[in-house]
């Protein structure tokens, strides 16, 4: 069975990379808005972007809505649960998740990485465009340049020059991550695009063993970073040395 790195790895395989003086692509990205409305872009990376997706027979109208609902759900709180699936924008249930009853940090802390990547599956299966636009970055280092997040993002900007360099970074870029690893279990699938074009009605296209381990600016995820256990080294690393 297939197993990922943890965010902490991936950071310290890319530290390691920048310091051998390797040459990295990144794929910088931040924000929720496209350039142009009839193409997709980088801004499909972002949780707040609207892309509707079905998970267990339960429609999201974006990635944050799924992970705030995962949140009340893993806390019981079934009152936010609730009024979060009900919300009409992301951000209205951002600040819901933030009021979630019996939060405890530990346990968030332990499980939100895989979460994300659980719905971020749904998301890039089940919207065929934003799928192959995922694919089409290669093995690029995928940034969530945000200047406010240091948890999901590198919390440095991408015109900001120690954004270019891992071992300068604010954050620890778990979005980042996150859609590097949807990234690579979409290659996993064999046909990714016939993958993507399926539109399944739950993320349990590409579930492995995230799913199995029990894994906000306005457009980051809130919280600390999670701890590395629970995760071992992937035979390909999804941050990946060039050829």
């Amino acid at each position: 069975m297939t197993t990922y790195p943890t965010p902490s790895e991936c950071l310290a395989a890319l530290r390691a990379r920048d310091a051998a003086g390797e040459h990295i692509d990144f794929r910088h990205f931040w924000g929720h808005t496209q350039k142009n409305p009839h193409h997709v872009d980088a801004a499909c990376f972002s949780q707040f972007f609207p892309a509707r997706f079905v998970v267990d027979g339960v429609t999201y109208p974006a990635a944050e809505h799924f992970m705030m609902a995962e949140k009340a759900r893993t806390f019981g709180d079934t009152e936010s649960l609730d009024a979060i699936l009900v919300a009409s924008k992301p951000a209205e249930a951002k600040a819901l998740g933030r009021g979630v009853t019996g939060f405890d940090e530990e346990t968030w802390s332990a499980v939100r990485y895989d979460l994300v990547v659980r719905g971020n599956i749904a998301k890039f299966t089940q919207n065929k465009d934003m799928g192959q636009y995922l694919l089409s970055t290669g093995d690029s280092v995928l940034v969530e340049a945000s200047p406010r997040d240091r948890i999901w993002g590198i919390g440095l900007g991408a015109s900001n020059r120690d954004a270019w360099k891992p071992s300068l970074w604010k954050g620890t870029n778990l979005l980042g991550f996150a859609l590097m690893e949807v990234r690579e279990r979409l290659r996993q699938e064999g046909d990714a695009s016939a993958v993507v074009a399926g539109g399944t009605d739950s993320a349990h296209v590409g579930e492995g063993p995230s799913e199995k381990r029990r894994r906000s600016g306005e457009d980051e995820p809130e919280d600390t970073p999670r701890s590395a256990r629970g995760r071992t080294q992937k035979k390909r690393s999804v941050v990946q040395r060039g050829p």
